[in-house]
């Protein structure tokens, strides 16, 4: 996110309020694009980075795990962490598609950390 960015969405928010935006709307409106441009960074990454590892022939499991690596290491997170992540919210294969529909992520962040 540029300055630029950042200065267009405090006059959006500014203007669209009537010229009174709470503090807290202010800092939660950057902190959700912010977390949004560095989980994006994060997906793109994961994904180039998987991509590689199947252009040179590389397993289902060498695969997630070049990706689930990418992931964690473009959120700023450990493995440990993203691992600790993944087993907290049963998220697997299998059931991971639960999560796809439904789910507000910026509540569940705002709650969980």
């Amino acid at each position: 996110m540029t300055p630029d960015m950042v200065t267009e969405l405090l006059r959006n928010l500014y203007s669209a309020s009537g010229g009174s935006v709470p503090p807290t709307a202010v800092a939660s409106a950057i902190a959700g694009l912010m977390w949004n441009e560095q989980f994006q960074s994060a997906w793109d990454s994961a994904f180039k980075t998987a991509d590689a590892v199947v252009a040179r022939g590389g397993s289902d499991d060498e695969i997630s795990e070049a990706f689930n690596n990418a992931f964690a290491e473009g959120l700023g997170w450990t493995r440990g962490d993203f691992d600790r992540f993944l087993d907290e919210n049963n998220l697997t294969r299998d059931n991971a598609r639960q999560y796809q529909d439904g789910v507000d992520l910026w509540d569940w962040m705002v709650r969980r950390r």
